[in-house]
C-alpha cells in the first residue's frame, strides 16, 4: 500500500495555486469526509482516491473535519487536490443541525460541480451524506458527465433501521424515489457485499448488471497480531486473565448494544468472561449512562482510543470480537470493522442477519459464529462455547488473518479500484 494513503505516514500537506495534469483524465470524488479525518468513510475514500491518482488527475471535494483545526480551502494530498466547503457539525450537535449542515454543504459540492465539471470527467460519488448523490447526479446529467456511485449505506433504508425515519412518511417515500433515480443514472454502482447488491437490484432492476462489488479492505501493513501481554491497552484496562469479548468502533444508532448488556448479565456467575466495550459515538454515550445506573461485573467501557494507529493494540485485547447490528440491516450496511478483527487475527461473532456479508464471510471462511439480533442467549452460549475452545479459537485466528491478507488487503481491494475506473476511461473518448 506504499503509493496509497497512511494516516500519519503520508506525504506533507501543502498549500497550492489551481492547476491540474492536462494530459490525465480528471477524476473527482465528491466525500463529505476526507483527509484529515481518519475515520472509516475519511479513511477508505483518502486512500481510494491516492489509489487512482497513480493512473488519473484526481480531485477530491469534501468539507473540513469538526473543530477548531485550521486548514486551507485547497492544498495536494497523497497527489490529490483537495477542496474544502465549510466545515462539518459537531459530533454532539442535534440530528437536525447536521442534516441541514450536511445538507447546505452538500449544495455547495453540487453547485461547483456545476460549473466546474467537464464532460471528459469521471465523478466517485459516495452515499453520504444522503442529498450529495443527488445533487452532485444533476450536476452530471447537465454537463453530460458520467458518474460512478459508490454505496457505504443504502438510503433510505439506513435511516428506517436507525429509527431516524418512519418506513411510510411522506419523506421516506420522496427519498426512495431519488435514489432510485441515482441509481439507474449511475454509470457503475460500487457496492461494499454481497446482500448490498441485492438490496440494489431490489431497489432499482436496471441498476443490477452495473453493479459490482468491491468491498473495503483490512488493514494488513499497519494492523497486526500481537499477544494481549503486548497490548499496553490491555495491560491499562484489564486487570486479571479474564476472556475478553470486545466490540470496539463507532457506534451508532444502527447497532445494537442492548443485547450485550443483557448478555454481560447472562455471564454474571461466570467471573472468567468479560464484555469489554471499547468504542465511541452516540450509542456508546447512552450505553455508558445505562451502565452506570445498572453496573454488571462481567462488562466493562472504555473510550476507543482515536488514532488508528491504536487498533492493533486495541484488538489485542480480544480473544474474540464481537459485531453487531440490529434486525433488518442486511443490505444497508457492511462493517469495516470485520476485515480489521481479521487482520488482527481474531475471530468473529457476528450478531446479524442470517444473509447478510458479515454472516457470509464468517461462515465462509470459517472464523466464528453468527447470532441472531436480539437473542441475547444465543450469544451468551457461543461466547461459553468459544471460551471452552481455546484451540478452536487459535485455528480461526490463524485463519482469519490469512483470510484478510489473501483476499481483502489493500493492494488487491485498490487494484480492483484502477481497473474499474481504467475500463472506464478506456470505454469513453478523452476529448
Amino acid at each position: 500500500m506504499s503509493a496509497s494513503y497512511r494516516p500519519g505516514n503520508a506525504e506533507p500537506s501543502k498549500t497550492i495555486g489551481v492547476g491540474s495534469e492536462d494530459s490525465l483524465r480528471r477524476v473527482i470524488v465528491l466525500s463529505e469526509i476526507f483527509y484529515p479525518e481518519t475515520t472509516s468513510t475519511g479513511y477508505y475514500l483518502t486512500a481510494i482516491a491516492a489509489g487512482l491518482a497513480r493512473s488519473f488527475s484526481v480531485e477530491a471535494i469534501c468539507s473540513a473535519p469538526a473543530g477548531g483545526q485550521r486548514l486551507s480551502k485547497m492544498e495536494r494530498y497523497c497527489g490529490v487536490l483537495v477542496r474544502r466547503f465549510g466545515r462539518m457539525n459537531p459530533k454532539d450537535a442535534t440530528i437536525g443541525a447536521r442534516l441541514f449542515g450536511a445538507s447546505v454543504r452538500a449544495l455547495r459540492m453540487g453547485l461547483w460541480l456545476t460549473i466546474n465539471l467537464n464532460r471528459r470527467d469521471i465523478v466517485l460519488i459516495t452515499t453520504n451524506p444522503p442529498l450529495l448523490p443527488l445533487v452532485a447526479a444533476i450536476a452530471c446529467l447537465l454537463k453530460r458527465a458520467s458518474f460512478v456511485l459508490l454505496v457505504h449505506d443504502v438510503y433510505p433504508m439506513a435511516a428506517v433501521v436507525a429509527g431516524v425515519l418512519k418506513p411510510d412518511s411522506a419523506c421516506g417515500r420522496l427519498w426512495h424515489v431519488a435514489q432510485r433515480r441515482v441509481l439507474r443514472q449511475a454509470a457503475h454502482i460500487i457496492v461494499l457485499g454481497r446482500d448490498m447488491r441485492g438490496m440494489v437490484a431490489r431497489m432499482e432492476p436496471a441498476a443490477a448488471s452495473k453493479t459490482v462489488v468491491i468491498p473495503n479492505w483490512a488493514e494488513t501493513d499497519t494492523v497486526r497480531v500481537i499477544a494481549k501481554i503486548d497490548s499496553p491497552f490491555a495491560r491499562e484496562n484489564l486487570a486479571n486473565e479474564r476472556f475478553v469479548a470486545l466490540c470496539a468502533g463507532n457506534l451508532g444508532r444502527t447497532h445494537d448494544l442492548g443485547i450485550l448488556l443483557e448478555a454481560a448479565r447472562l455471564a454474571e456467575t461466570d467471573r472468567y468472561v468479560l464484555f469489554l466495550i471499547a468504542a465511541t459515538g452516540s450509542q456508546y454515550n447512552w450505553f455508558v449512562r445505562e451502565v452506570s445506573r445498572n453496573p454488571c461485573q462481567s462488562l466493562r467501557t472504555v473510550p476507543l482510543p482515536l488514532e488508528r494507529g491504536a487498533q492493533t493494540e486495541t484488538l489485542a485485547a480480544a480473544d474474540v470480537v464481537i459485531i453487531t447490528f440490529k434486525p433488518g440491516m442486511a443490505g444497508v450496511s457492511v462493517p469495516s470493522r470485520m476485515y480489521n478483527a481479521m487482520a488482527a487475527g481474531k475471530p468473529i461473532v457476528g450478531v446479524t442477519d442470517d444473509d447478510s456479508e458479515l454472516a457470509l464471510v464468517i461462515r465462509e471462511e470459517g472464523i466464528g459464529w453468527v447470532v441472531s439480533p436480539g437473542d441475547a442467549d444465543a450469544l451468551w452460549r457461543v461466547i461459553a462455547e468459544a471460551r471452552a475452545q481455546p484451540e478452536r479459537l487459535r485455528e480461526m485466528g490463524l485463519k482469519a488473518r490469512c483470510v484478510a491478507e489473501t483476499k481483502y488487503s489493500p493492494d488487491k481491494i485498490l487494484g480492483e479500484y484502477r481497473k474499474l475506473f481504467d475500463s472506464i476511461a478506456a470505454a469513453t473518448p478523452f476529448l
